[in-house]
C-alpha cells in the first residue's frame, strides 16, 4: 500500500500543489535572498569619490540692516525723571557656524540723542545733542524665536550747547563739544515675519556712559530685513 492510497483509506484529504507553481516559489524565494538585503553600493560607497553625508547647513552668510528705536529712562534734575527717545541704524552680519542654526552677529550701530530735549526756561536754556556709533558682537540662534545676547563698545559725541532769549541778552550761544566712551550689553527676542526677510527684535539693553550716570537701561525694538534672503 502506498503511502497516498494509506492517507485515503484513513479517510485523510490530500491536496496536490502543481508542480509548476511550486517551482516557480522555490525560484523566487532563492532569488529574493534575506529580508534585509545589503543596499546599493553606490549608496554606501565608502571609497574616495563617496559623499559624505551631513546636515551642515552651507548657505552663506548674510547682511541685514535696519532701524532701532529705543527708550531710555533718564534722571536729569534731582529724583525727577524722564524718557529720551533714541533712535539708531543698525546693520548686523550673520556668520555660519559649525553647528546648525547657531550664529555669530557681528553689528554697527549709529544713533542720535536730542530728540526729547529735558524742560528748561526758554531765556536760559542748556541744549544736549548726542551723536553715538557703537560695535558689537553678539551670538542668536536660528528658530521660530530668535533668542540673541551681545555686547558692544563705543563712543558718543556730545554737543552741549548754552542759549539764551529775552530778557536775557547774550550776544552769541556757547558750545562745547565732548567724547564719552561707551559700553553695552544686550539682550533680545527677535520674531521673524514670515519668509519676508523682516525681523521684529525686542531687547533690553544695559549701557554704561564715561561720565555720565543718569541712564542705564533702554528698552527698545531693533527691525532689520535681510539684505540677501538667505537666512
Amino acid at each position: 500500500m502506498t503511502l497516498v492510497s494509506g492517507v485515503r483509506s484513513a479517510g485523510l484529504r490530500t491536496y496536490a500543489l502543481p508542480s509548476a507553481a511550486l517551482t516557480a516559489a522555490l525560484v523566487l524565494a532563492s532569488a529574493a535572498g534575506p529580508a534585509f538585503a545589503e543596499g546599493d553600493p553606490a549608496a554606501t560607497d565608502t571609497g574616495d569619490d563617496a559623499t559624505p553625508a551631513t546636515s551642515e547647513d552651507t548657505r552663506p552668510a548674510t547682511t541685514a540692516v535696519g532701524l532701532s528705536a529705543g527708550f531710555a529712562r533718564q534722571n536729569d534734575y534731582g529724583t525727577r525723571k524722564r524718557n529720551v527717545f533714541i533712535p539708531e541704524l543698525v546693520g548686523f552680519l550673520y556668520q555660519r557656524t559649525g553647528r546648525d542654526r547657531l550664529f555669530v552677529r557681528p553689528g554697527a550701530r549709529l544713533g542720535y540723542v536730542g530728540l526729547s530735549p529735558a524742560e528748561m526756561p526758554r531765556a536760559l536754556r542748556l541744549r544736549e545733542r548726542d551723536f553715538t556709533v557703537a560695535a558689537e558682537l553678539g551670538a542668536v540662534y536660528d528658530g521660530p524665536i530668535v533668542p540673541a545676547v551681545s555686547a558692544g563698545a563705543g563712543v558718543r559725541l556730545r554737543q552741549l550747547t548754552l542759549e539764551t532769549d529775552d530778557p536775557v541778552r547774550a550776544e552769541s550761544a556757547r558750545t562745547d563739544w565732548e567724547w564719552l566712551p561707551t559700553a553695552h550689553a544686550q539682550a533680545a527676542a527677535g520674531v521673524p515675519i514670515g519668509t519676508t526677510g523682516l525681523v521684529f527684535e525686542p531687547y533690553a539693553r544695559y549701557e554704561v556712559i564715561a561720565g555720565d550716570d543718569r541712564a542705564r537701561w533702554r528698552l527698545g525694538v531693533d527691525i532689520t530685513f535681510d539684505l540677501f534672503g538667505t537666512l
